[in-house]
């Protein structure tokens, strides 16, 4: 009721989005060189009393695979969730509709969990956008 408004994309829209990652996450790289984002607890009294209650870490680690890894290192701005599905298929030697159902549920996660967001041209606060505006 108070919160915002969910978006919802066209198919369309879904596939020229292009995927960023959330630059205030901590992200390492393990031995395998496959991705692992340190995501810190929550700093409120609640969270704290749990936290020592339940002797919690104080931060949180999540490793992604081989497959995750490689559709993180795409999520920079440049690539298209077109693009990286077509990598996708090009690499894992998979059907276009299967790469298309794994590389969205994917996303799904990643951006419900705040670790990406969408940049969709002719929204949003981006250049792109300000451009389409003026004419």
């Amino acid at each position: 009721m108070f919160g915002r408004k969910k978006q919802v994309l066209s198919r369309e829209q879904s596939l020229s989005a292009r995927p960023v990652r959330n630059e205030n996450l901590t992200v390492s790289r393990d031995d395998d060189g496959n991705v692992v984002i340190t995501i810190p607890r929550r700093k409120t009294w609640w969270a704290d009393a749990v936290a020592r209650l339940l002797r919690m870490p104080d931060k949180r680690k999540i490793a992604l695979d081989e497959v995750g890894t490689a559709v993180w290192d795409q999520c920079d701005g440049k690539h298209t969730v077109e693009s990286i599905i077509d990598n996708f298929v090009e690499k894992y030697k998979l059907n276009r509709r299967e790469a298309e159902v794994s590389v969205f549920a994917f996303f799904k996660d990643l951006t419900r969990r705040g670790f990406v967001g969408l940049v969709v041209d002719g929204q949003g606060n981006g250049k792109k956008s300000r451009e389409k505006r003026r004419k």
